[in-house]
């Protein structure tokens, strides 16, 4: 696998399909990843959040929409765990660099830690929910609203993606849990939390340039569009010098497809689009190509791994390799770090394979195409294929 505890440049050419996201899961780094659509942004997240196991942020774009009050909630959790949490990864958009944000100091400041067993005065508590954003309502389910009900208060923070229910006996914090804002029911029992605020001024002064820090790991379509659109922004040009020695002082993974001026590390990746066009053209004996795929050129790989969206699906994937001498086990995690060979079936929603330095990942859609749904269309039924239909 490729290190990414080094600073400096990593160049990924081709078409790379999840590949990028594969990469991140072996660092603990903090991690920004810069897009361009909401839909890029999406695949990424489900994708790093599969490899990774921790949730990964996004910051929404700056739209007039109608769920722009939930975005500034995402956005606030976004920079309160951006500014708090040393291995946070998030997604950012290219669009946002320039933006007006809120200090990172600011977020801090007017956050609030609560511990199991802490005396904390319940007025206090309530004014201060009032004074940073959050709405009263009679029950929590969205983020930035508060209850109360007698020695109980629920409380929705947008650094959250579940409420906290906060139980009082006197002054003293008695109980910590974590409840669904659907069924109202209260689960795991926590010992701490951050209660960060629901709304935030924006600072003219203050960019997403004023959270970066020597160190992280950013993931850009090229360095240059950055620097060209920080340097066409008459706020933030003036710290273009600070700028470029963060970044340089920090892993740079580009994913333009084009190697840049600066020396790098060049890692060559390809998606699996033309295994697709190849099985399309033996569409009557595709499981067969395919054995013979893994039998004869991929031999020599490592890591060969086959995505089905369920265990149902897993599991007939799995026999219909055994009818060709192929033996895989099924996962439901990847973990190849100390690990000589690993072939199998894995459970997961991969949406997009690759193929690269010896690791192979396919999924169901490369090898058989769309998956199968029923779609009405002037009382028609039209089919479209999956692995029942293939085999």
């Amino acid at each position: 696998m490729h290190r990414l505890d080094k600073n400096g440049f990593i160049y990924v050419t081709g078409k790379i399909g999840s590949f990028v996201s594969f990469l991140l899961s072996n660092t603990s780094r903090k991690t920004l990843f810069f897009y361009d659509t909401e839909d890029e942004a999406l695949l990424v997240k489900e994708e790093m959040e599969f490899f990774t196991g921790k949730e990964v942020h996004i910051f929404p774009v700056y739209t007039d929409r109608v769920f722009e009050k939930e975005d500034e909630t995402k956005r606030i959790s976004f920079l309160y765990h951006l500014a708090a949490d040393d291995t946070f990864t998030g997604i950012f958009p290219y669009s946002a660099i320039t933006h007006p944000l809120t200090a990172q100091s600011s977020i801090l400041a007017h956050t609030k830690d609560l511990n199991f067993g802490d005396t904390v005065f319940q007025e206090e508590l309530i004014s201060y929910l009032d004074e940073n954003g959050y709405e009263m309502t009679s029950l929590v389910r969205e983020e930035g609203e508060y209850a109360k009900r007698g020695s109980i208060i629920d409380i929705f923070p947008p650094s959250n993606d579940k409420p906290v229910r906060i139980e009082f006996l006197g002054d003293q914090i008695f109980s910590l849990r974590i409840f669904n804002p659907a069924t109202q029911r209260s689960h795991d029992e926590i010992e701490k939390t951050s209660i960060t605020p629901a709304k935030i001024l924006k600072d003219e002064k203050i960019t997403l340039l004023n959270y970066l820090k020597e160190g992280m790991i950013f993931v850009h379509k090229g360095i240059d569009t950055i620097f060209k659109m920080i340097q066409d922004d008459s706020r933030t040009s003036c710290h273009m010098e600070n700028l470029k020695a963060i970044f340089h002082s920090s892993l740079n993974i580009d994913i333009s497809g084009v190697q840049g001026d600066e020396e790098g590390e060049v890692i060559e990746a390809v998606s699996n689009e033309d295994l697709k066009h190849l099985f399309e053209m033996k569409k009557n004996e595709i499981f067969k190509t395919f054995s013979d795929k893994i039998k004869g050129d991929w031999k020599g790989y490592r890591f060969i791994y086959i995505f089905a969206n369920n265990l149902h699906q897993g599991e007939r994937m799995q026999g219909i390799l055994k009818n060709y001498d192929i033996f895989l086990p099924i996962i439901h995690e990847i973990a190849v770090s100390g690990k000589e060979r690993e072939w199998a079936v894995v459970i997961g929603p991969l949406r997009r394979g690759f193929r690269t330095d010896g690791i192979i990942m396919l999924t169901e859609e490369d090898i058989v195409g769309p998956k199968k749904r029923v779609v009405k269309k002037n009382g028609t039924a039209l089919m479209i294929y999956s692995i029942h239909s293939r085999t």
